[in-house]
């Protein structure tokens, strides 16, 4: 017997990986955020920009705590 025929192409390859990736968003956006979150993270498990996380917290339809690169943020 022979070795293994290898008929995965870079395509496939490319395929399953695109599939996966989308598969960790997806399952990302599903967990549970932490209480307190970075701006950047909170705009990551939301979906939008860190500017518009910023404008909630401002209007206040979310909370903040610290400031700058400490700065945390939840929703009310």
């Amino acid at each position: 017997m022979g070795a293994p025929i290898n008929i995965a192409t870079d395509a496939t390859m490319r395929d399953i990986a695109n599939r996966l990736a989308r598969m960790e968003e997806q399952l990302r956006r599903l967990s549970p955020p932490e209480e307190w979150q970075t701006v950047q993270k909170a705009a990551e498990a939301h979906g939008v920009s860190t500017a518009t996380v910023n404008r909630w917290v401002r209007d206040g339809r979310w909370k903040a705590k610290g400031c700058g690169k400490m700065r945390r943020v939840r929703p009310c």
